[in-house]
């Protein structure tokens, strides 16, 4: 498509402006190496604070204190005060001072910096933690800030800074809001709070989060600070930008860009320039600095820094920088993640990227670009289709069908229409008034004018009226611009419309439609081969109701049109009899009925749905009398209730410390009857009797199945004693459905048998969360896994000894496959950390099912560092070209709800993207798929509602090549609240339900939701010793922590810095056993054989962030607001803070479930809720890592070699970790995916996926 016209927004990342006031009109953003002058309240007559480094006595004059405001910097003004470098003829002492001089006067919330200041978000980096370098400081931004003389205090121009390079005779502080320097390269694959999250609290606003710190003294100010993170470049306008780019790097040796440092080329002025020589001077000896490059070897260096500067190996300079460590320097983790290298996409993903994103991207696969040439047919010759312009003179029906009063042909002014035609009417009205408003709007306007002027169908059949119209059926066809794809539609592409049909007047026909039926082998034919807008392909249905893109099987063509009325064959009107007949219930011989295509029969056990929406819990009922001919039916059942309610209703009484197993698959019959009608009957379920644990694991390891061997009068049963047991001849069931059942059961096995597993490729890995997920369902072997990360990728092969991992980047990867495939002979590639020669990628055809979650943090909405075209976007378009590549039968794409969101070729405005191609991303994947040949269907799935214990969306692409399956998106299976989400067609995705009533989508599952104490609870426990920093320690402290360790067995142990010589890792660093038996499934399910447990842990802090972690009530969801007052940072206190600090030092509720995983699990940090429910500490990495799903016999393993960076690389924390999304695809019999994905396609193939 044409590229659109894109606006860049210049400047830098932040808009600085005073309170209260307005930015100056065009005032460009800066960063915290350049000062701008903030405003300030009026002076008052006093001494400068005790705290403010003054010396005792030294006061400012009373005189120079006036009733004034600091003037803000102009626009120009601020221009002069940041670049004073681009004049080479400027001075310092030319900058315009006040004529009276204006002191600084602090605000009552402003923090002195020192050793103890804690800033929101920051822990100690993990670097500093385990250097020995007293030097080592953390990085942080300073913004709305003012800057003084810290002797006089009073204000200063920017330009004086320059002087703290080269004098220690003046000494300059600032005061201003500080932040942590947060490197968007350090967000991570798990950063994926979403945008919903972010309003429902679970994360805390940048904006909200102010404190305001005075500083020590300012010791070192540069300007245009160029560094290899590029934060410099935030200061370029676009076309200045532009101009510095030089060449296109083909490999990662290349020089990408080259900045001129000044603007403009060194002059020989420039040398007599005091403020550019004192900026240069600056600059280059930041450079040799941390480069380590002798940059005094050079003449015009020794001039410009004169002799005291020279360059000597043993002395250094005469007054060395503060050492401003970096992750890169002591983290090889990190430091790979900031490698990138150019994006590598084949021809058809390539053709579609280009017009979509904005970024460079290397095509690869020249023989790729000839096969699909070869392959594509050209459009056959035709003659411009005959226009009715006006209404026509004469119709005349020709063939009769077969039915009286039917045709098979008609007559229109001499041009024959025939049924089966394609062709186009005259636009009416739409009365779905939703569509009609996307069909108008900008952006879904074709550059096929026939797109925007016409409607297309189908001719299903002709008939005439009984009043003599003569009209024909039409099933609707959509052009690719009115479906979801909207503008990044392929010109000639038309959908069919699998539920919309009517019928239309022959009057309104305006033309035949040229359109060829692409069979499953083709791929859509590139654009440029249509010589004529009256050409059109058509291979795809669209899905109105859920925006998939779907192949219409001829079973299942042939299922709808058996229930179509005689003589009037269409897909849409049969597959909407068959939903209407399915949805009224039915009467069975023999006391039963039929409803949504389930055989119900008396003692059948039944899912009950509740009235109330609130309740997310099916109630159980066994069938006990059917009126099946009443109208409505109603239905008699018995009410089984659930052994885990009466275990709640005991906890409650009982002291929390005592253990009480729970069993979500343990039911016990009742005395209590209910009448229920069809509606709120939702399914079948499957009981058997039985008190052996082995029979019991083996029945409960299928859904929908419970087991009894007991019985109670009510449903409340407030105790565990009034259970009586329930012998096995007063328990009945029906036969026939359990031998079905166990007919279903045999046939899935055997499919397991009979075909191999699905040969996978995971790409972007990680540690292996959704690979480790797809393999237990026993349908996927993931033999291939990509992973960047070497920490990650030492943990997935470490945890899958059968597949190949490669440590090494897509890019790289895909290019040397490529080559290879076409005869280059590549060189052998290496692995990123152990520089071994890795093997070769498997061959195209080796290759059944990709999958993976390219990296989110471009579409995160945690990211607040977004950038209208960040590089990472594009990683999605060289996942694709790996199945372009590799031609798999299926494909599965997770990310964050955010790339919903993401616009294309947008421009940034403030910290969000506007204009551009809303949901570009999401279109751009459709696109490509259809491309290729491929179904797609996509949604959001809430983990939660399939058993993990965390609330955690993501969105879900699957795709299968034409001719077979697509499979189903599997059903919840635990009871979780969710949401739908808005598309850009102005319609919703249907949210995720177990309901077979299109109108109802309601959040009822078999199962409640997994809770933190279901997931943790057989951990052995721990707290962290309270280093009584503030509040000095007492008897009843002393009390306490005897009692948790002497009597519920929760040892303490430091969790500091300064002892880190007592333990490794706070709490137990080498395997434990586990506190007590498995209570829950969960439990029983993550454990496996496991007989210890590894990992239980977390890393350590600052002393004043253990008090308060301490410190903080053992209460569900108790935060900073509860701790004591002396504890309390002084933001805390501020007007608001309750509702701007919303999260700080949040302790769990163990009843409920973890928050969305972020990559810093620090309790002061964004979602810090984080805090144990019942212990003193954080959650430790085995917790995190049972939040997410991985198994107890999971080892995590890093490259770094310090203790807390090892805790830190643990992929639980820093990597996405999709255990909880394979855990949704892991269902086998209930949900129909992996039914799906071994059943036999079109071609009937021993694998039945097409090999």
């Amino acid at each position: 498509m044409s590229p659109r016209k894109n606006t860049r927004s210049k400047g830098p990342q932040y808009k600085r402006q005073a309170p209260g006031s307005a930015s100056p009109s065009g005032a460009e953003d800066s960063q915290s190496d350049s000062f701008p002058t903030r405003k300030r309240k009026k002076s008052h007559h006093r001494q400068p604070d005790s705290d403010s480094e003054t010396e005792p006595g030294d006061t400012v004059p009373l005189k120079a204190r006036v009733d004034r405001r600091v003037p803000s910097l102009s626009a120009s003004e601020q221009g002069d005060a940041l670049d004073v470098q681009q004049s080479g003829t400027s001075n310092i002492d030319d900058h315009t001072i006040p004529q009276e001089p204006i002191f600084y006067d602090a605000d009552d919330d402003e923090l002195l910096e020192d050793h103890n200041l804690q800033i929101i978000g920051e822990t100690d980096p993990i670097e500093y933690q385990d250097s020995n370098d007293a030097e080592s400081v953390p990085v942080r931004v300073l913004s709305d800030f003012t800057i003084y003389n810290k002797n006089t205090m009073q204000l200063v121009p920017i330009a004086e800074l320059l002087h703290v390079n080269l004098t220690e005779t003046t000494s300059y502080g600032a005061s201003g809001v500080v932040k942590p320097w947060i490197d968007d390269e350090e967000l991570d694959d798990d950063d994926d709070a979403d945008e919903e999250e972010l309003a429902e609290g679970d994360s805390i606003s940048d904006e909200n989060q102010t404190q305001r710190v005075r500083l020590t003294m300012i010791r070192k100010f540069t300007l245009h600070d160029m560094k290899k993170t590029g934060r410099g470049l935030d200061r370029l306008k676009c076309e200045d930008f532009v101009e510095t780019l030089k060449i296109t790097p083909t490999t990662p040796d290349d020089i990408a860009i080259s900045i001129k440092i000044l603007g403009r080329e060194l002059r020989e002025s420039d040398l007599l320039s005091d403020d550019v020589t004192s900026y240069l001077r600056a600059t280059l000896e930041e450079l040799r600095e941390d480069e380590k490059i002798n940059l005094f070897r050079v003449p015009i260096m020794r001039t410009l820094f004169g002799q005291e500067f020279l360059y000597n190996e043993e002395i250094g300079t005469k007054r060395p920088p503060l050492k401003r460590t970096s992750t890169s320097r002591f983290n090889i983790e990190m430091d790979v993640l900031k490698h990138r290298n150019q994006t590598v996409v084949t021809p058809v993903v390539a053709s579609i990227s280009q017009q979509l994103f904005e970024r460079v991207l290397k095509i690869a696969g020249k023989s790729l670009a000839e096969d699909h040439m070869e392959e594509d047919e050209p459009s056959p010759a035709h003659h411009a289709p005959f226009i009715h312009a006006a209404n026509p003179s004469s119709i005349q029906w020709l063939e009769q069908a077969n039915h009286p009063g039917y045709f098979t042909s008609v007559l229109i002014d001499g041009r024959q229409y025939s049924v089966g035609d394609t062709i186009m009417v005259v636009p009416g009205i739409d009365e779905n008034a939703i569509r009609a408003q996307n069909d108008s709007r900008d952006h879904t306007q074709s550059r096929n004018s026939l797109g925007n002027t016409q409607w297309f169908c189908v001719i299903q059949y002709l008939f005439e009226t009984s009043d003599g119209h003569k009209r024909f059926h039409a099933q609707w066809l959509a052009h690719s611009s009115k479906t979801l794809l909207q503008e990044t539609g392929h010109p000639h592409a038309l959908f069919l419309m699998t539920t919309d049909c009517e019928d239309i007047d022959l009057e309104a026909i305006s033309q035949k439609c040229n359109i060829r039926q692409l069979s499953v082998e083709q791929d859509e034919p590139p654009e440029n081969s249509f010589t004529q807008e009256n050409d059109f392909f058509s291979g795809l249905a669209w899905n109105t109701h859920d925006h998939s893109l779907i192949d219409l099987h001829p079973e299942d063509v042939a299922r709808a049109l058996a229930h179509c009325t005689e003589g009037e064959p269409c897909f849409s009107c049969g597959l909407r009899n068959s939903r209407e007949a399915e949805a009224s219930p039915s009467p069975l011989p023999g006391c039963g009925f039929t409803h949504y295509s389930v055989k119900y029969h008396v003692h059948d056990f039944v899912y009950i749905k509740s009235c109330s929406p609130n309740i997310l819990e099916y109630d159980i009922g066994q069938i006990v009398k059917v009126k099946a001919m009443e109208r409505p039916p109603t239905i008699t059942v018995r009410l089984y209730g659930r052994y885990d309610d009466i275990v709640r209703r005991v906890r409650g009484k009982r002291d929390k410390f005592q253990v009480l197993g729970s069993d979500d698959r343990r039911l016990f019959k009742t005395s209590k009857f209910k009448a229920v009608t069809t509606d709120t009957i939702d399914g079948m379920c499957y009981v058997m009797h039985s008190s052996r644990d082995d029979t019991i694991d083996d029945w409960c390891k299928h859904d929908n199945h419970f087991y009894v061997h007991q019985y109670a009068n009510s449903l409340k049963t407030d105790s565990l004693e009034e259970l009586e047991e329930l012998e096995e001849k007063n328990f009945t069931y029906c036969k026939q459905c359990y031998e079905d059942r166990k007919q279903t059961l045999r046939h899935t096995e055997e499919l397991l048998q009979k075909n191999e597993p699905l040969r996978g490729l995971e790409l972007f890995s990680g540690a292996g969360g959704l690979g480790t997920g797809l393999d237990m369902s026993g349908f996927v072997e993931t033999r291939w896994a990509v992973e960047f990360s070497p920490s990650a990728a030492m943990t997935y092969q470490a945890n899958h000894s059968h597949t190949t991992v490669y440590n090494q980047c897509t890019n790289v990867l895909l290019q040397h496959a490529i080559d290879t495939h076409e005869g280059k002979n590549p060189k052998p590639l290496k692995g990123i950390h152990s520089g071994k020669v890795l093997p070769g990628m498997p061959k195209p055809g080796d290759v059944d099912f990709i999958y993976g979650g390219p990296p989110c943090q471009s579409f995160s909405g945690i990211n607040h560092w977004k950038k209208a075209n960040d590089i990472r976007s594009t990683l999605i378009c060289n996942m694709l070209s790996y199945v372009e590549f590799y031609r798999p039968s299926y494909f599965l794409l997770e990310n964050v709800t955010g790339i919903l969101n993401y616009r294309l070729k947008g421009r940034m405005e403030g910290r969000s993207t506007v204009d551009g191609i809303e949901m570009g991303v999401v279109k751009f994947i459709l696109r490509s798929l259809a491309a290729l040949g491929y179904q797609i269907r996509f949604n959001v799935l809430q983990a939660g509602q399939y058993g993990a214990p965390q609330g955690r969306q993501r969105v879900i692409f699957w795709g299968a090549k034409r001719g077979l399956l697509l499979p189903e998106l599997p059903i919840p299976t635990h009871g979780f609240v969710s949401r739908n989400y808005k598309v850009s067609t102005g319609t919703r995705l249907p949210r995720m339900t177990r309901s077979k009533d299109p109108t109802d989508d309601h959040l009822c599952s078999p199962f409640r939701a997994v809770t933190i104490n279901d997931a943790i609870g057989d951990l052995p426990g721990f707290d962290w010793i309270n280093p009584h920093l503030v509040y000095p320690s007492t008897s009843r402290d002393k009390t306490e922590k005897r009692t948790r360790e002497t009597e519920h067995g929760i040892l303490a142990f430091d969790a500091g810095y300064e002892d880190r010589r007592s333990q490794k890792y706070p709490g137990y660093s080498k395997p434990m056993s586990y506190a007590h038996q498995p209570m829950t499934r969960y439990q029983k399910w993550i454990r496996g054989s496991q007989k210890k447990v590894k990992y239980q842990y977390t890393r350590r802090f600052g002393d004043g962030i253990i008090e308060r972690v301490i410190n903080v009530p053992l209460k569900p969801n108790a935060d900073y607001h509860s701790l004591p007052k002396k504890l309390h940072m002084k933001m805390f206190d501020k007007k608001g803070a309750k509702e701007r600090f919303r999260g700080l030092y949040g302790r769990l509720d163990g009843e409920s479930q973890f928050k969305t995983a972020l990559t810093t699990v620090a309790p002061n940090a964004k979602g810090g809720n984080l805090l144990h429910p019942s212990q003193k500490r954080i959650v430790t990495v085995r917790e995190c890592a049972r939040a997410q799903g991985f198994p107890d016999s999971y080892e995590f393993l890093s490259v770094n070699t310090g203790p807390e960076k090892i805790v830190a690389d643990t992929p639980t924390n820093r990597k996405r970790c999709a255990s909880a999304i394979g855990t949704c695809t892991r269902k086998v019999p209930g949900s129909g995916t992996h039914q799906d994905l071994g059943r036999k396609g079109k071609k009937g193939k021993p694998r039945g996926v097409g090999q």
